[in-house]
């Protein structure tokens, strides 16, 4: 597979420079390794980190102009409402504050972009494709291109920057055993082979867990699980791997499957990771950032912002470009609500500083994930219900939200952002004016960022939000994708 996540892929690896690399092959109807042209060896480097030859420098640069842009695409779409004659008068009384906006000027204030303190072998989380290399070899890394173009060929990632150490030993480590097995390997035209997929998450704990995705068709379990057992033994000889897993999958879509059973082969079936003094424990298909070092300091941002408020911006007092007000000392009652929580990374590092977290997860299993991490933590102020956002909100209030507490939504959700509903549902809770969006693409998420800040309507009912700060933080250097936090506020219900 291309690098990417299992979860909604938050953070995709795609293979935009693909062309210079691209081999086509016909379609097969056999497992044998296809006949390709003869063409020059290039790095997947070019596919996978598309900006690998760009100074880290430059990379911040490009991405901060992305991000200023960004501000300036919500600003004018904002603005569209109030040339609106569908819209009335009075519902754009709250975003009258555009007006008095100058031709450049931003909607808010945006931070300098926040590098990453590691720009090399920063992903704990890596997953390849098991093919055939440029001379018919099988091979364990990344696809050259897109399978739907025609590119089947695979070459090992030994010189992607982005990838570990440990990731690239396992990788090799698999690639030199099934070029010995008499198992073929997975045909994604023929739909036919045992090697499929692998997956590698190496986290700065030490901790190394292996997945290794087999089809098992027309093969016999006594093959399957000698095969299995000789792979699990050179795993365990090399002293690198703490957990091996495997996935039986027969479907024809080409990816490791949520929810799907995995068999251990040894080891605990986790991996445990330390993120802001705290150390939680990842279940195989749980989502977690891919770079430790700089989600410290996303986290960490983010529970300053959430303890601390800017000031909201009045008529007297609008806020200017690149300039944030003084803030005033943390408060001491705030409830986080951490809406989409997932295993409940965000609120846990949060509940120190905080009166009261609130997660609220639809999977079962990742709620499940989170209260065993609480429990880890030693945590007595968290507490999760599993539910729809929309559907969670009256208990929220009605059990865990106390007079004079002041409650904080922090949202942190995959890559195109969460589905309308919950925005519908923080907008129309009386009792949240703050919310803290943690987005790993601004600009696939732009729509819940209009849909927050746009007038009342009968659909996106209570007063808009307005954006009051943002900053970018570098999570995935060498490749066009970033994070981007903005708090959103919006006025006290009267």
């Amino acid at each position: 597979m291309q690098l990417q996540s299992i979860r909604e892929t938050r953070e995709p690896i795609t293979a935009t420079n693909a062309a210079e690399t691209r081999v086509r092959v016909q379609r097969r109807k056999t497992c044998e390794p296809p006949k390709r042209r003869s063409t020059t060896k290039s790095r997947p480097c070019g596919a996978v980190v598309v900006q690998f030859r760009t100074p880290y420098e430059e990379q911040l640069a490009i991405k901060s102009n992305r991000f200023k842009n960004g501000l300036g695409t919500l600003k004018k779409n904002l603005l569209g409402f109030l040339n609106k004659r569908d819209v009335a008068e009075e519902k754009k009384a709250d975003l009258q504050y555009l007006t008095k906006l100058h031709r450049g000027d931003r909607i808010c204030p945006l931070e300098d972009i926040v590098p990453s303190p590691i720009i090399d072998d920063y992903r704990t989380k890596c997953e390849f494709t098991i093919g055939f290399d440029l001379d018919g070899k099988r091979a364990v890394g990344f696809l050259l291109g897109l399978y739907k173009d025609g590119v089947t060929t695979v070459l090992p990632p030994t010189d992607c920057k982005n990838v570990p150490a440990a990731a690239k030993f396992v990788a090799t480590t698999l690639q030199d055993f099934i070029q010995t097995s008499e198992l073929a390997v997975y045909d994604r035209v023929s739909k036919e082979g045992f090697w499929r997929l692998l997956q590698v998450r190496s986290h700065t704990t030490g901790d190394v867990l292996v997945i290794v995705q087999v089809n098992p068709a027309n093969v016999s379990d006594d093959v399957k699980k000698a095969t299995l057992d000789s792979l699990s033994e050179l795993f365990q000889k090399t002293g690198k791997v703490t957990t091996f897993l495997v996935q039986e999958s027969s479907e024809k879509h080409n990816g490791f499957i949520e929810g799907a059973p995995m068999k251990v082969w040894f080891g605990d079936g986790v991996i445990y990771e330390e993120l802001l003094g705290l150390r939680f424990r990842i279940s195989p298909t749980a989502f977690f950032q891919v770079n430790t070092e700089a989600t410290n300091g996303l986290y960490g941002r983010v529970r300053q912002w959430c303890q601390n408020p800017a000031p909201f911006p009045t008529d007297e007092s609008e806020a200017k470009e690149d300039e944030v007000a003084a803030v005033p000392e943390s408060k001491k009652n705030i409830v986080l609500l951490d809406l989409c929580c997932g295993t409940g990374t965000i609120g846990l590092t949060m509940a120190p500083e905080v009166k009261k977290v609130i997660g609220v997860e639809m999977v079962a299993e990742a709620v499940e994930d989170a209260k065993f991490n609480a429990n880890l933590q030693n945590c007595k102020n968290v507490t999760y219900i599993c539910s729809k956002v929309e559907d969670a909100m009256k208990e929220v209030f009605s059990k865990h939200v106390k007079e004079g507490d002041e409650v904080v939504a922090v949202l942190d959700p995959p890559r195109a952002g969460v589905h309308s509903a919950v925005i519908q549902a923080v907008r129309a809770c009386k009792g949240i004016n703050r919310v803290v969006f943690v987005s790993c693409d601004f600009e696939a998420a732009m729509s819940n960022f209009i849909d927050l800040c746009r007038p009342n309507s009968k659909k996106f009912q209570g007063r808009p939000f307005r954006p009051i700060r943002s900053i970018p933080f570098d999570l995935f250097p060498h490749t066009p994708h970033c994070e981007f936090v903005m708090e959103l506020a919006r006025k006290s219900f009267e």
